[in-house]
């Protein structure tokens, strides 16, 4: 397994190279002064060159107290909710309910598959292996998709498919009780160690999959 993630790491220095960017601030400080500057242009006839630059002056004073660092956490911290766009917010979420259902996912699954279906740690250690060998060609995959496909649409596929594994993990079974301390084996509702593996490979590596794109 390290082996694997050492080739990756290599792939990814070798191949992978990160766009230049404008930042966040910069990009809403031009914004700022590009809407500011149209009433400037526009009263250009009826205004003195000397009030102009006056104006023009200010104005770019203003931006440069606005853009200036916080000192103490307080201030660190309402700047930066002031500075998170809605994009960035839906973002953080999706992040966050990624990590939720993952660390979820990860966590249950040897107590449940010990005593739902009874798996040896032989078994679970397997499943995890598995998860590892598989997430890596398909994180490579969808980060080489992101190059030219828009990163909206990777991340509405990724979700979705995501949402039907996780569907695949909901027993209806168990709702009107389980008369054995197993699941309800032969329901047509019930989760069985098939659908199980095939739920928790969907959803975790179309989870973590969604890192690739998130990181692009």
């Amino acid at each position: 397994m390290a082996t694997i993630w050492t080739i990756l790491l290599i792939i990814y220095a070798a191949k992978f190279e990160e766009p230049r960017r404008e930042g966040l601030l910069e990009q809403q400080r031009n914004e700022k002064v590009s809407k500011l500057d149209g009433p400037l242009v526009d009263r250009t006839p009826s205004m003195m060159p000397d009030q102009m630059e006056f104006d023009h002056e200010t104005v770019v004073s203003h931006h440069s107290e606005e853009q200036e660092a916080p000192k103490n956490f307080c201030s660190q911290v309402r700047f930066a909710l002031q500075h998170i766009t809605g994009p960035l917010r839906i973002c953080l979420f999706l992040f966050f309910s990624k990590m939720f259902t993952v660390e979820s996912l990860v966590s249950v699954t040897s107590a449940l598959t010990k005593n739902r279906y009874g798996w040896r740690i032989e078994q679970v250690g397997t499943l995890g292996c598995i998860n590892g060998i598989l997430t890596i060609p398909i994180s490579t995959f969808i980060g080489a998709m992101s190059q030219s496909v828009q990163d909206r649409v990777l991340m509405t596929w990724l979700v979705s498919i995501a949402t039907f594994g996780m569907f695949l993990l909901i027993d209806i079974s168990d709702l009107f009780g389980t008369p054995t301390e197993s699941y309800n084996e032969g329901n047509i509702f019930a989760v069985g160690e098939r659908r199980y593996v095939m739920g928790y490979l969907i959803t975790f590596c179309s989870l973590q999959a969604f890192d690739s794109v998130i990181a692009s």
